[in-house]
């Protein structure tokens, strides 16, 4: 997953938008691994913005 997320970063918060939200479920790893590739730059910003406002939820195991 986190391969298709690093070919498609940019898109992928341009689409979310500033109301959009993350979800990640599944293996802890994978969940982990998908985060941190999307909050490399230029994407970091929205990814903080996501946390902060409760927008990034995860449901890891």
């Amino acid at each position: 997953m986190q391969d298709a997320v690093a070919l498609a970063r940019e898109e992928i918060t341009a689409f979310l938008g500033p109301e959009g939200a993350v979800v990640t479920c599944g293996a802890t790893a994978m969940g982990e691994a998908v985060e941190k590739t999307l909050a490399k730059a230029p994407c970091s910003q929205w990814v903080e913005e996501a946390r902060s406002s409760q927008r990034w939820r995860a449901a890891l195991s």
